[in-house]
């Protein structure tokens, strides 16, 4: 693929189905792909959204009620004091979509810039690349790692008791995974870091039985091998960018913002118009289970591994 696509003023709107399935598949390596000068309407971001997949629409207070599949992000408030949106104006540490839920089948995100903020910049580190730079040392360990993910305030972000958002990212049951995946679309393997919401950590070495391991010590031995700058993409918005990321092969993080205008409008989706999967069919995938439901499942994701199918 030519960056002619990728990092390009052509609008997404004009694309053709071939030149969109191009699109998903650079994005799926991990690395975040720009668009410039969109000007979208929110009816037709949703358009193009949906040219990709299935985006969520939770109806919450932040999704507008014509296009429920936009959560706006912002730090405005209305005259009585309550949120516009999410994700305020404060720091945002490392993150990917969904990481507290028991399912995560939306792995599109799509942040789309409506009013900048000079001052603030988005990064973008590629799990996938960390991962194939590991030695196999590193990968016969990590490779037999499970942690178990849910939201805990006062990490990633801040929220005050009473907040709509921390009622919302409290709800979130939580999952047990493996730390390192293999994505369904490209069958490459990732590590899956969002380590502010990791909260446990075990290890089962092969043949034996499952360890615990020191949290803290794991995620900052973890830590310095991943953020490293050769594996990161930073970007400033400006009006009419759009910047297209998977939740599986990277995560992001923001600096704080100094203008509470400042709104981007975020869509989660999958890849199931562009690039059907039975990833997408599966009602509850058995190794995504709540703490308290494991470890009666016991079940690797990757003895599970679908095959990639390719759109016909």
């Amino acid at each position: 693929m030519t960056t002619q696509i990728s990092n390009s003023n052509k609008k997404l709107l004009d694309f053709s189905d071939d030149e969109l399935l191009e699109v998903a598949k650079e994005i799926q390596t991990g690395k975040p792909v720009f668009f410039y000068e969109q000007f979208f309407t929110q009816a037709d971001y949703v358009k193009v959204m949906k040219r990709f997949g299935e985006p969520e629409t939770p109806k919450l207070w932040m999704n507008p009620k014509e296009h429920p599949e936009i959560f706006v992000v912002t730090g405005k408030k209305y005259e009585d004091g309550s949120k516009v949106g999410m994700f305020g104006e404060k720091e945002l540490g490392w993150h990917s979509n969904g990481n507290s839920r028991k399912d995560i089948k939306k792995i599109l995100i799509g942040l789309y810039c409506e009013h900048p903020c000079e001052d603030t910049a988005l990064s973008i580190v590629n799990t996938r690349d960390v991962w194939k730079d590991f030695s196999q040392e590193d990968k016969d360990y990590y490779n037999n790692i499970t942690c178990y993910f849910k939201y805990k305030n006062n990490t990633m972000m801040e929220l005050k008791e009473g907040d709509p958002e921390l009622e919302v990212m409290d709800s979130h049951v939580g999952q047990i995974r493996e730390l390192v995946d293999k994505h369904p679309h490209t069958d490459e393997e990732y590590i899956y870091f969002s380590y502010h919401f990791i909260r446990k950590v075990w290890y089962t070495p092969p043949g034996g039985k499952r360890q615990v391991v020191n949290r803290d010590e794991f995620v900052d031995k973890l830590y310095k091998k991943i953020m490293r700058s050769k594996y990161m993409d930073h970007h400033i918005f400006k009006k009419g960018d759009l910047i297209l990321m998977d939740q599986f092969a990277s995560l992001h993080r923001r600096t704080a913002i100094s203008d509470v205008n400042r709104e981007l409008w975020r869509i989660a989706a999958d890849y199931s118009t562009i690039m059907p999967h039975k990833f997408y069919d599966i009602p509850d995938d058995p190794m995504l289970v709540s703490f308290n439901e494991w470890p009666k499942a016991g079940k690797s994701r990757k003895k599970l591994a679908w095959p990639v199918l390719k759109k016909k």
